[in-house]
């Protein structure tokens, strides 16, 4: 269940108590899956990283849907914009790159596993734009993005 977090002398705010698979109900799954990505980078950054660990619990135990939507989660919460990614430092660059590249990595693994299965894998709603995507030009797009930032990343080269 939700719990509540206040931020300022009068401003309240919902957060989601992430759980593990083997706890999450309904309830908790919409909760997780409609968390606000914050403002501070960090809080940004820890919880895409939590994301990422979490779809990477349900990608072992073989709950590619959930592991999907958790990993499309954690790329909501690590997505920059061009001119985000241009004014920030080095070093905060080199940490969005280390929590993106493995989320988009794990993110086109699920999909691809989810095929190789042959279970259907819903069109993907990509943040500012209209109409649903096909999973796998979604994946390309992803795999781009890896490669455009790290060009020798041998991950994104095998998954391509």
């Amino acid at each position: 269940r939700p719990f509540q977090a206040f931020r300022g002398p009068s401003r309240q705010v919902t957060v989601a108590r992430l759980l593990p698979h083997t706890m999450a109900s309904t309830a908790d799954a919409e909760a997780w899956e409609t968390d606000e990505r914050g403002y501070v980078f960090e809080e940004r950054l820890a919880t895409a990283a939590e994301h990422k660990d979490r779809g990477n619990e349900h990608f072992k135990a073989g709950e590619w849907q959930i592991a999907l939507r958790r990993y499309e989660r954690a790329l909501y919460h690590c997505a920059f914009d061009p001119m985000q990614m241009y004014d920030l430092m080095e070093k905060h660059k080199a940490a969005a790159y280390a929590v993106q590249t493995p989320v988009k990595l794990n993110y086109v693994a699920c999909v691809l596993q989810m095929r190789e299965a042959g279970l259907d894998v819903a069109p993907v709603q990509v943040e500012g734009e209209e109409e649903p995507r096909d999973p796998l030009d979604r994946c390309e797009e992803l795999i781009g993005e890896v490669l455009k930032a790290e060009p020798n990343h041998a991950k994104a080269h095998f998954r391509r």
